[in-house]
């Protein structure tokens, strides 16, 4: 009965893992091919404090690409971009027009999802041997 249970919870521990996976390649999918790229810019209404004691603060800033502007009203923005952009030097970022408050700087891209997904896979692959185990011994007796 405890090879039952055992076998039953590396079925579930690899589905887990195979949809942690799914969720991820499905992200980097909609970062790959439904993002935008943009320059963001303070909007005209956005001061930046001349000091600042935190890590970064909330701005009124806009992203501007061909297409158009889209505006984005208390995005949190770290202390030294919030500087740059308060210096007139416009970011580089991707972002996703469903929800323009998540951005990617840059070249950053979302995380590729091949562990999860090969982690799942190995865990089936012993369950099933863990379950020719358990057919086996219940063969046997």
């Amino acid at each position: 009965m405890k090879g039952a249970i055992f076998t039953a919870m590396l079925y579930c521990m690899a589905g887990a893992a195979v949809l942690a996976g799914l969720m991820g390649l499905y992200d980097y999918g909609q970062w790959r091919f439904n993002s935008h790229a943009a320059q963001m810019v303070l909007s005209k209404t956005a001061k930046v404090p001349p000091t600042v004691f935190t890590n970064g603060l909330y701005l009124d800033v806009k992203y501007v690409e061909a297409a158009g502007e889209t505006y984005v009203d208390k995005k949190w923005i770290s202390t030294d971009m919030a500087k740059r952009m308060a210096n007139g030097e416009a970011i580089l970022v991707w972002y996703r027009p469903a929800n323009p408050m998540v951005t990617h700087f840059s070249r950053d891209e979302a995380e590729m999802p091949w562990g999860w997904l090969v982690i799942g896979v190995i865990l089936f692959m012993v369950a099933q041997f863990a379950r020719a185990l358990l057919k086996k011994e219940a063969s046997r007796a």
